[in-house]
């Protein structure tokens, strides 16, 4: 319902035809209205028609009860408010489909009309402030989390690039298991290695490399997610992604916790989208195919959970091609790889080899050039990822 003029959508289910020829006559004013004569026939409306901004359900329908059928438009349909007609003697079933549906407001029949009304309306509005708040945090917030770590890939490059590879798996990744509010995941991601820039650049190389951290720098390391955790815990809304970031780098006890990403805490669930990536980052940066890197984590034992280890082997990392070239800074574009160190006139190093550039980072780059002088030209890699086509009359 994201035109403003249009009607909202909403079902009502009954299987009596006089109770839904009385809600349809009622609504169809102010709404859209369609109906379904039994739980079976209102999921399948959701399925064909939706999405539906209010579904209205009778409690007493035969084969499936309105709590059953309300339990699962929550699942199939999680943003639509769901209201319950039900009669005086369903006060029992009534809480049961209050616990298990998550209902909106309850209707005792017969209703007024009035009061219906009134009901749906205020169904709608919450519906209206439920997607005013996503559109909020989608949005605006993350365009905002956007900038800030862009600043990252200026203090630190390295870990700027971490945080971009493992945004794009943990996309993937809540994707492949259906996941609600999947932008707290990905902000989690973009977020996850702020705490490097308590870190030097050279503890950052060693573990890219793969090569071992002595006992001081793998506890400087492991503190990265506390520092991150604590600089973003305070930031309105974060709260949930500043756990998901503290616990990236700690398996956790899968035998304890449900069979279903579901019905995990989304904290705990996204510290282990986190760790599942960065395991996965760290093997294809050393030359793994994705799929030999996660075979290698099944080796391992590495205490993620069954539905997580499936959903990293339809991962896809994007294989770019690059070709070498030498550019002046204001030639320099997004998404480039420097192919050696960018200095400056005086031998400073500004940025090293290996780092991908990012909108920032060439601005940088340029008013360096023009300001203090910069070594031109610059080698770097230019890249392309291969489509589809490229193959096709070969």
């Amino acid at each position: 319902m994201s035109d403003p003029g249009k009607k909202p959508n909403v079902l009502c289910v009954d299987d009596e035809p006089q109770i839904l020829e009385g809600l349809q006559l009622h609504l169809r004013r102010g709404y859209r209205v369609s109906i379904a004569a039994s739980g079976a026939e209102g999921l399948a409306r959701i399925r064909e028609e939706g999405p539906f901004v209010v579904v209205i359900s009778d409690m007493r329908m035969p084969e499936m009860s309105g709590a059953e059928f309300l339990a699962r438009v929550r699942t199939e349909a999680p943003d639509t408010v769901r209201i319950l007609l039900t009669g005086q003697a369903d006060v029992e079933s009534t809480v049961q489909a209050v616990n298990e549906g998550g209902i909106f407001r309850f209707l005792t029949k017969p209703c007024p009309p009035d009061r219906l009304r009134e009901t749906v309306a205020a169904a709608v509005e919450q519906w209206r402030l439920v997607h005013a708040e996503r559109e909020l945090l989608e949005g605006t917030l993350r365009s905002s989390v956007r900038v800030l770590t862009e600043s990252l890939g200026l203090v630190s490059p390295p870990a700027f690039n971490c945080a971009s590879r493992l945004e794009n798996v943990v996309a993937q990744l809540s994707g492949e298991l259906g996941l609600p509010d999947k932008w707290q995941y990905e902000v989690a991601a973009m977020l996850s290695q702020m705490g490097c820039i308590s870190l030097p650049v050279a503890i950052l190389d060693k573990c890219a490399a793969g090569e071992a951290l002595d006992a001081d720098e793998e506890r400087a390391y492991r503190a990265h997610p506390s520092v991150a955790s604590e600089l973003i815990g305070s930031v309105p809304r974060l709260e949930t992604v500043a756990e998901m970031i503290r616990g990236q780098l700690d398996p956790v006890d899968v035998s304890a916790l449900p069979d279903q990403p579901e019905d995990w805490e989304p904290a705990v669930l996204g510290s282990q989208l986190l760790r599942a990536g960065l395991l996965l980052d760290r093997r294809v940066a050393l030359g793994r195919s994705p799929a030999a890197a996660v075979q290698e984590l099944r080796q391992e034992k590495c205490d993620l959970p069954d539905f997580l280890m499936a959903a990293l082997e339809n991962v896809e990392i994007p294989q770019e091609e690059w070709t070498r070239s030498t550019v002046t800074a204001d030639q320099l574009v997004a998404g480039m790889v420097l192919d050696g160190d960018a200095r400056g006139t005086d031998g400073l190093l500004v940025a090293a080899k290996g780092t991908k550039l990012s909108p920032a980072l060439v601005l940088r780059l340029r008013n360096f050039a023009s300001s203090a002088g910069l070594e031109e030209p610059l080698r770097v890699l230019v890249g392309r990822t291969p489509s589809a086509a490229d193959g096709e009359g070969s």
